[in-house]
C-alpha cells in the first residue's frame, strides 16, 4: 500500500472514527455522572422557544414593553397579525392629527431617511432592537433554568449567537453615521447670537440630521451594550454549569454500596428487568418476523462485509509484512509506516459491517423505539471496543515481534495488549448498561451497584497495567535493527509512567468505596477515552512521520521511498525533496494539532455547539481591552504579506533576466533598480498586511511620531546609515561590482543593504562598511563613471645605457601589447637619475581596470625579454666601504685571534689533568683552570 494512501486512511479512521465513537460519549461523560445523582430532567423547549421568535413572530408576554402596553419600537405588535414592521417611535404621531400635520410628519421622516444617505433606517435599527428583546428573553431563561445542565447548554449556543450579530450590526451602522456626520459638517455649526441668521430650511435641515445622528449613535452603544451582556451571561452560564457539574460529580451516594440493602435491592430488580428485555426482544421480533427476507439479506451483506474485507487485510497484511529468513528487521521508518495504515485494516471489517447492519435495520424501520435505543448502545460498545482493539494491535503487534512499534518483549506485549483490549470491553459493556439502565428506568441503586462494579473492574484492570513489566526485545543473534539489549526493568519501572498509573487505580477504587461513585466512573471514562484518543493521534503522527520521513525527527531517511512522489513529479534534487518533506512534515502536524484539540475538548465534557463556539472565537476573532484580535484575519495578513513578497521577487527576477542585463542596461543602476522595487515591494506588503490585519495605519503613524523622539536618539546612527543607503542608490557615487577603497582597504562593491555596504578585498575577505561613512568620508572609486583604467610599469637601466633607445624600446612594447589600448597612447617617460639606474616609467592605459595587473605582468615580461635582446643591463643596488685605519683593525683582529688561541689550549690542558679520585674523568664543568694558566 502506498505511504500517502495509508496516511489518508489512518488519518480518516484514528480522527473521524474515534471522534465518531468516542465524542457521542465523550460529551455524555458529566450527564453519566449526573445520572447516579438526579432523575432524567424535563425538556424546557417551550420556554427558549420564546427567546428564538423572529420579526414576524407575536412579542412573548415576559418581554420588555413600555408603561402604558404599548409596543416597544421596532417590535410587532400583538394585534398585528402580519408582522409588519411599525414605525419608528421617534416619527409617530402620539394622538391623530390633522391633515398638514400628518403630512408635516411625513415630509420631515422622508428628509431624514434621505439624510441617512437615501435609504431607510428601519433595517438598520431593527437588528438592533431584535438582539436586545433577544438577550432579555435568555437572561429570563438562564435563572429559570440555573439548575439544569443540559438546558443552560442550550441556552449558552443562543447567547453565543449575539455578540456576532452585535457586531455585524454595528458595522452596518457605522457607514450610515459617518455619512450623517459629513452632511452635518458640511452645514457647519448654528450661527451664534449677533451673527447673520441661516435660512429655516438649513436649520430644519441640521435639526433633523442631529436626530438621525442621536437614533445612529443609540444604536451602536445599545449593540456595544448587547455584546457585553453576552459575554458576561456566558461567563455566568459558565459558572452555573461548573458549578451543577462540581455538585453532580462529588457528590456522595446516600447509600453506601458497601451495605447489604442496596445489593439486595439490585437483585431483587434483575428479574424484572429480564422480563422487560424479553418482551422487548419479542416485540422487535415479532414486527420483523414478516420481513424475515430483509433481516436475512442484511445480515448477510454484513457477513460477506466483514468477511471480505477481513480476507483483504489478511492478503494484504501477508504481502507487506512478510520478511524471509535472513533479512534485515525493518527500520523506525518502515514500522511506522506500518502500522498507520495496520490500524484502520485491522478495524474496517467489524467497524463497516456493523455500521452496514445498523444502517440495514434502520433504514427498513426495523429500529424503533427501544430497540432502536439498544442498538445504538450496543453500536457504540462495539466501536469502542474495536478501534481500540486496532490501536493496541498496531502498535504492540503480539505475533509479529519485528513490526512491533515500541521495543518490548513478547510477554510484555502479549500481556498488555490483552489488557488493553479487556479494559476497552469494560468501558464498552459499561456504556451499554448505562444506557439500558436509563432505557429500563430502573431504580437508582442499580446505576450506584453497577457503577461501583466497573469502576472496581477498571481500577484492577489499570493497576494491573501498571504492573506489568516493560521488558525491551533482546537483540537476535546477527540483528542488527535499531533494538536494544535487555536492560535492568522491574514490574515498577519505569517509575514516571507506572507510579501515575497506580495511583489512578488506588484513587478510583478509593473514592469508589467512600461512596463517591460517580467520580469513580468519571475518572475511569477519563482515562480510557483520553488514552484512546492520545493513542490515535501519536498514530497519526507517526504516519506523517512516515510521509515526510524528516532526519531531524526519525533520525532515518530514505529518499526513494519519501520523496519519490514529489521528486519524480516536480524533478526536484535532494535538497529540494527534504526541505519539502520538513515543509510537508511541519503542515500535517499542525493540522493534526487543529484536529484533536476539538477532540480533547469533546472528551473533557465539551459539548459539539461548545467546541463550535470556541472554534469560532478562537479563529474569527476575541476581544482583549477593548481590541478585536482575529486570528483569522492574521493568518490572512502574513498570506498576503507573503504573497506580495513573492510577487516582488518574481518582479524582480523577471526583470533581471530581460530588461535589467547587463548587455542593455550598467549593472550599478541595473542592481539600483532591482534593490529600490524591493524595498517598494517590501513596503507595499508590509502597509497592505497591517491594513488587512485590522491595525489602523493613522494610529501607527501617531505612534511612529511619538517615537519619533526615541528614534532620534536612540537609532539615530541607524537610521542614518538607512538614509545613506537610499542616497547611495539614487545617486550612486558607488555601484555593486566597482573597485572602490575606502581608508586601507580596497577590494569589489559586492551588495548594498539598507545598513552597510559590503567589499570584497582581493584576498577574498568581506569587508562590511557602515553607509554613512561612505557618503560623510573619502572613497575612491576606480569605476565610477567607466571601467577605463591606467597601468604604471617603472623600470631602471644602467648608466651605460641609450635613453633614447630605451623609450623607442618601452614604446613598441606597449604598442604591441593586445592589452593596451591605443587611445590615449601609451606614455614613456624619462623620471630620475638614481644612484645605481636611470629610471624610466611605462603609463599605458587598458580598457578594463580589473585587467590592470594581468596587463602589467604581461608588461613586465616583455620589458625583460627585450632588454636582454638588446644587452640592456638591469642594475641591482651596489655600495663601495672604505675603512680608514687599517693597522688598528689589524692589530685588533690579530689580538683577538690569539686570545681564541690561548683559550683553546687551556680547555685542552684542563680536559687532560688526572682524576684526583683515581678516574680518568674530566673535571666537573664549574671548576676552574690554574691561575698560570689563565694567566697565560
Amino acid at each position: 500500500m502506498p505511504t500517502w494512501f495509508a496516511a489518508l486512511v489512518v488519518a480518516i479512521f484514528a480522527v473521524v472514527a474515534p471522534s465518531a465513537a468516542l465524542s457521542g460519549e465523550a460529551h455524555r461523560l458529566q450527564g453519566g455522572a449526573m445520572h447516579l445523582a438526579q432523575a432524567t430532567m424535563p425538556d424546557w423547549a417551550e420556554g427558549l422557544k420564546g427567546a428564538r421568535t423572529s420579526d414576524a413572530t407575536a412579542q412573548p408576554s415576559g418581554s420588555a414593553g413600555s408603561a402604558n402596553g404599548t409596543p416597544v419600537a421596532g417590535t410587532p405588535d400583538s394585534g398585528n397579525a402580519s408582522g409588519s414592521t411599525p414605525v419608528d417611535s421617534a416619527a409617530a404621531p402620539s394622538a391623530p392629527a390633522d391633515d398638514s400635520a400628518k403630512q408635516a410628519a411625513k415630509e420631515a421622516e422622508e428628509k431624514a431617511l434621505a439624510a441617512a444617505g437615501g435609504a431607510p433606517l428601519e433595517p438598520v435599527l431593527q437588528p438592533v432592537r431584535r438582539i436586545s428583546s433577544l438577550l432579555e428573553d435568555l437572561e429570563k431563561t438562564v435563572e429559570r433554568v440555573q439548575d439544569r445542565d443540559d438546558e443552560l447548554a442550550r441556552v449558552r449556543v443562543e447567547i453565543d449567537k449575539l455578540p456576532p450579530e452585535a457586531r455585524s450590526a454595528i458595522d452596518a451602522i457605522k457607514p450610515r453615521l459617518a455619512d450623517v456626520k459629513a452632511q452635518i459638517d458640511k452645514l457647519g455649526p448654528a450661527p451664534k447670537e449677533g451673527e447673520p441668521a441661516e435660512s429655516s430650511e438649513v436649520a430644519a435641515e441640521r435639526q433633523r440630521l442631529n436626530s438621525v445622528a442621536s437614533q445612529l449613535d443609540g444604536a451602536i452603544k445599545s449593540a456595544e451594550l448587547v455584546s457585553i451582556r453576552s459575554r458576561q451571561l456566558i461567563e455566568r452560564v459558565q459558572e452555573l454549569r461548573q458549578s451543577i457539574f462540581a455538585n453532580q460529580v462529588l457528590k456522595r451516594t446516600e447509600q453506601s454500596p458497601l451495605k447489604p440493602a442496596i445489593w439486595k435491592s439490585v437483585l431483587s430488580e434483575l428479574p424484572g428487568a429480564g422480563t422487560e428485555l424479553t418482551a422487548i426482544a419479542r416485540g422487535w421480533w415479532a414486527s420483523a418476523a414478516p420481513r424475515w427476507i430483509e433481516v436475512a439479506a442484511i445480515t448477510f451483506i454484513s457477513l460477506l462485509i466483514y468477511f471480505g474485507f477481513r480476507h483483504l487485510r489478511r492478503r494484504l497484511m501477508k504481502a507487506r509484512m512478510f520478511r524471509p529468513e535472513g533479512s534485515q528487521p525493518p527500520r523506525f521508518f518502515e514500522r511506522a509506516a506500518v502500522a498507520s495504515w495496520v490500524a484502520p485494516a485491522i478495524a474496517v471489517p467489524a467497524v463497516a459491517a456493523s455500521i452496514f447492519f445498523f444502517v440495514g435495520l434502520d433504514s427498513s424501520d426495523l429500529l424503533y423505539l427501544q430497540t432502536g435505543r439498544f442498538m445504538r448502545m450496543l453500536l457504540n460498545g462495539a466501536l469502542i471496543i474495536v478501534v481500540v482493539g486496532a490501536l493496541a494491535r498496531a502498535i504492540l503487534q503480539p505475533g509479529r515481534r519485528e513490526w512491533r512499534l515500541v521495543n518490548l518483549s513478547d510477554v510484555s506485549a502479549r500481556r498488555l495488549y490483552r489488557l488493553t483490549r479487556l479494559s476497552a470491553f469494560v468501558y464498552g459493556i459499561d456504556l451499554v448498561l448505562q444506557d439500558l439502565i436509563k432505557m429500563l428506568y430502573l431504580p437508582f441503586n442499580v446505576s450506584i451497584a453497577q457503577a461501583f462494579i466497573f469502576s472496581l473492574m477498571f481500577a484492577g484492570l489499570l493497576f494491573a497495567l501498571a504492573r506489568t513489566p516493560l521488558t525491551p526485545r533482546v537483540k537476535a543473534k546477527g540483528e542488527t535493527g535499531d533494538s536494544v539489549d535487555a536492560a535492568d526493568v522491574s514490574a515498577w519501572r519505569p517509575y514516571w509512567l507506572k507510579l501515575p498509573m497506580a495511583l489512578v487505580a488506588v484513587a478510583i477504587a478509593g473514592v469508589s468505596l467512600l461512596g463517591y461513585v460517580a467520580l469513580g466512573r468519571f475518572i475511569s471514562s477519563q482515562v480510557v477515552l483520553t488514552a484512546t484518543a492520545v493513542v490515535a493521534i501519536v498514530l497519526v503522527h507517526l504516519a506523517i512521520r512516515a510521509i515526510s520521513g524528516d532526519p531531524n525527527v526519525v533520525g532515518e531517511t530514505d529518499p526513494s521511498v519519501n520523496t519519490r512522489l514529489w521528486g519524480a513529479r516536480l524533478k526536484l534534487d535532494d535538497a529540494q525533496q527534504r526541505q519539502m518533506d520538513r515543509v510537508v512534515y511541519v503542515t500535517l502536524n499542525l493540522l493534526l494539532a487543529f484536529a484533536a484539540v476539538p477532540l480533547m475538548l469533546a472528551i473533557w465534557g465539551f459539548s459539539t455547539p461548545e467546541i463550535v463556539a470556541l472554534v469560532k472565537t478562537a479563529v474569527f476573532g476575541f476581544d482583549i481591552g477593548g481590541i478585536h484580535i482575529a486570528p483569522t484575519r492574521i493568518l490572512l495578513a502574513i498570506g498576503l504579506f507573503t504573497f506580495l513578497l513573492f510577487v516582488t521577487r518574481m518582479l524582480q527576477r523577471w526583470l533581471s533576466a530581460t530588461v535589467l542585463q547587463p548587455s542593455r542596461i550598467d549593472t550599478g543602476l541595473a542592481n539600483s533598480i532591482h534593490t529600490g522595487i524591493g524595498y517598494a515591494g517590501y513596503a507595499l506588503a508590509t502597509l497592505a498586511a497591517i491594513s488587512y490585519g485590522g491595525l489602523d495605519i493613522t494610529n501607527l503613524a501617531i505612534v511612529a511620531g511619538a517615537l519619533s523622539v526615541g528614534i532620534g536618539f536612540g537609532l539615530q546612527s541607524i537610521v542614518n546609515n538607512f538614509v545613506s543607503g537610499l542616497i547611495l542608490l539614487v545617486e550612486r557615487p558607488i555601484k555593486v561590482g566597482d573597485w572602490i577603497g575606502v581608508g586601507a582597504y580596497e577590494g569589489h562593491v559586492r551588495r548594498i543593504s539598507v545598513r552597510s555596504t559590503e567589499i570584497e578585498t582581493f584576498d577574498r575577505s568581506s569587508v562590511i562598511v557602515p553607509n554613512s561613512e561612505l557618503i560623510s568620508g573619502t572613497v575612491k572609486n576606480r569605476t565610477h563613471r567607466n571601467a577605463l583604467g591606467r597601468v604604471d610599469v617603472m623600470v631602471g637601466v644602467s648608466y651605460d645605457s641609450d635613453p633614447e633607445q630605451v623609450k623607442a624600446l618601452l614604446e613598441r612594447i606597449a604598442q604591441e601589447s593586445t592589452m593596451v589600448l591605443n587611445f590615449p597612447a601609451p606614455v614613456v617617460s624619462f623620471d630620475n637619475f638614481a644612484a645605481s639606474s636611470l629610471d624610466f616609467t611605462l603609463r599605458a592605459y587598458v580598457a578594463d581596470v580589473n585587467r590592470s595587473v594581468a596587463t602589467a605582468t604581461d608588461l613586465r615580461i616583455r620589458i625583460f625579454k627585450a632588454l636582454k635582446d638588446a644587452n640592456i643591463e638591469i642594475p641591482f643596488p651596489q655600495q663601495d666601504v672604505h675603512l680608514r685605519d687599517l693597522d688598528f683593525v689589524k692589530a685588533t683582529v690579530g689580538r683577538l685571534a690569539a686570545e681564541r688561541a690561548a683559550r683553546a689550549v687551556a680547555e685542552q690542558i684542563g680536559a687532560k689533568r688526572p682524576d684526583p679520585r683515581g678516574g680518568d674523568e674530566p673535571p666537573p664543568s664549574d671548576e676552574r683552570p690554574p691561575r698560570n694558566l689563565r694567566s697565560a
